[in-house]
């Protein structure tokens, strides 16, 4: 069976009525807050790390087992059978997800090796979805899995200190989320206490993610093409194909991919600073069809922070800023840029 993570929905806080469904959840005894860890999404199914992501080689849950061989030892020390747990690898002094994905993203030997020189990475657990006897508990309340969950992880952590429990705050909420953000944290998960894992979902009022946002002005530089083959579940499924190989949308239709953009220097030096996604269907044609008109015009984007090198962290678009001058876009001090962030 491949597991499938519930996804926490998203809150717009810019729309009035899901800033006052906040001040009621953020009230609201029902709900709890836990910090959200910004590393990678794995499970750890009766020992073995997974990832939610499926290998198309294997058509299995990528297999990151080996790459993390002290949370192997201490969950077997432990003795929690078949039990899976849900979590984020990362390492606790960090606000970044960098340093895990150097980790999760190269071979098991390499693995071992860098976190032998820099410290062991750990796993923040916030769910289990499996007792160590083998009962599912998808249909147990959110509070009877926490409840479960935090007599395992006392067993767990005397085996292993890398694995920490994901804390929660049942009160004063919105400070805890404040607090969070001021401490350099990515936001906060509010949790129904009553709410049911739901596999590839995102339930309203379940569980609802609270992250940090910014937006920019920027200047469209060019638009990159699309990526060609489709990557993404059920390809057996998937309405487009080109001589045998399943394609993106995008490629099908002769569609643009990404935005590039950038800003200028203060002395006037144009620096790419990266690509958007996040178009909308409609904004996408009149881009495909009428590119000339569009580059070197302004565009607002938003993003989660500025990242070490400059750049912006998961930028998407949001309009088009036709009356603003291309040259008023121009780097702020605070982005210090990289040689690599250099030039288009």
């Amino acid at each position: 069976m491949h597991l499938t993570p519930m996804k926490p929905a998203k809150l717009d806080l810019e729309k009035a009525s899901h800033k006052q469904r906040l001040d009621e959840w953020f009230e609201d005894p029902n709900y709890v807050a836990e910090p959200k860890l910004d590393g990678c999404h794995y499970f750890n199914n009766a020992g073995k790390i997974l990832s939610p992501q499926i290998s198309r080689k294997t058509n299995e849950p990528v297999d990151k087992t080996n790459n993390f061989p002290h949370l192997v030892e201490g969950f077997l020390k432990a003795n929690l059978g078949e039990a899976i747990l849900d979590g984020e690898i990362y390492y606790p002094h960090e606000h970044k997800s960098y340093g895990a994905t150097k980790i999760t993203g190269c071979g098991a030997e390499e693995a071992v090796r860098r976190q032998q020189e820099q410290g062991w990475i750990s796993f923040g657990v916030f769910d289990i979805l499996r007792d160590p006897k083998g009962n599912w508990l998808y249909e147990t309340p959110w509070r009877k899995r926490r409840e479960l969950l935090e007599q395992i992880m006392q067993r767990l952590t005397k085996e292993e200190p890398c694995y920490h429990l994901v804390p929660v705050k049942r009160n004063r909420k919105r400070k805890f989320f404040e607090d969070v953000l001021k401490q350099g944290g990515e936001g906060v998960v509010l949790k129904y206490v009553n709410g049911l894992y739901i596999p590839g979902k995102r339930p309203m009022g379940n569980w609802i993610k609270l992250k940090t946002t910014m937006t920019d002005d920027v200047v469209i530089l060019s638009f990159d093409p699309p990526e060609r083959e489709y990557t993404g579940k059920a390809p057996e499924n998937w309405p487009y194909w080109e001589n045998g190989t399943p394609v993106t949308k995008n490629y099908y239709h002769g569609l643009i991919g990404s935005i590039a953009f950038g800003k200028y220097t203060k002395d006037g030096e144009m620096v790419y600073l990266g690509s958007c996604t996040g178009i909308s269907d409609s904004m996408r044609k009149e881009f495909t069809e009428n590119q000339d008109e569009y580059v070197g015009s302004v565009m607002e984007i938003k993003a989660m922070e500025l990242t070490e090198d400059g750049k912006y962290r998961h930028p998407n678009f949001v309009r088009l800023h036709p009356d603003k001058n291309p040259h008023e876009c121009v780097i702020e001090q605070e982005q210090e840029l990289t040689k690599e962030a250099q030039g288009v």
